[in-house]
C-alpha cells in the first residue's frame, strides 16, 4: 500500500512540475537585439535571448514590454532561437524583456532578463545641429554644440560616426533647455 502512495505521489509531483514550470534560473538572461536597438521606421530588428554571459541563446523564449505584460500581438506565443521583428512602426518602440526555457529542462523557465529599449527612428524630421562659434576649431579652443528640433523633445542623443575619435570625446545626454 505504501509503494502505491509513493508511485501514485511521483506521478503527481512530476504532474505538478510541468504543469507549473519552475522559473528564476541562476543564470544571467539577456536580450539582445540584431544589427541594432535603434531601429529606422519601417525597418527589421531581431531578437534573441541569450544566458550565461551571452554564450548560450535560448532555443524557446517569450518577451515581455514595458509594464512586464506579454507584448499583446504576441500573447503566449513562445519563440524558437530568434524573432525578427518588423516592418517596425513606432508602437514597437520600448523596452523589452525576455525570458527562456533551458533546453536541458524545458519545464524550467530563466529570471526576466535586463532591460533592453527598443527606438524607432524616423518618425519625427530630422534635428538640425549648430556648432559654436563655428564648425572649425583649433586645437584646445571649446566648441558648443546646439541641438534643435521643430518638435518638443526631452532630450537629444549626439552620436559620432568616427569611431576612432568616440573614446576621447565625453559626451553624455543632454536635457534640452
Amino acid at each position: 500500500m505504501s509503494l502505491m502512495v509513493l508511485s501514485l505521489a511521483c506521478v503527481g509531483f512530476f504532474l505538478v512540475q510541468m504543469a507549473c514550470p519552475h522559473t528564476g534560473g541562476q543564470d544571467k538572461t539577456f536580450l539582445f537585439a540584431r544589427p541594432s536597438a535603434v531601429v529606422p521606421q519601417g525597418g527589421h530588428v531581431t531578437l534573441r535571448c541569450y544566458y550565461r554571459d551571452g554564450l548560450n541563446n535560448f532555443t524557446n523564449f517569450t518577451l515581455y514590454k514595458d509594464d512586464r505584460s506579454h507584448v499583446p500581438i504576441f500573447h503566449s506565443r513562445i519563440f524558437q532561437e530568434s524573432f525578427l521583428m518588423g516592418p517596425v512602426t513606432p508602437a514597437h518602440a520600448g523596452t523589452y524583456r525576455c525570458r527562456g526555457s533551458y533546453p536541458h529542462s524545458p519545464t524550467e523557465w530563466s529570471a526576466l532578463s535586463d532591460p533592453l529599449a527598443i527606438m524607432v527612428t524616423g518618425v519625427h524630421r530630422k534635428p538640425s545641429l549648430l556648432a559654436l562659434p563655428g564648425p572649425l576649431v583649433k586645437s584646445g579652443e571649446t566648441v558648443t554644440l546646439q541641438c534643435s528640433s521643430d518638435t518638443v523633445f526631452g532630450h537629444f542623443f549626439l552620436h559620432s560616426e568616427m569611431l576612432w575619435f568616440c573614446h576621447s570625446l565625453p559626451l553624455c545626454v543632454v536635457s534640452s533647455q
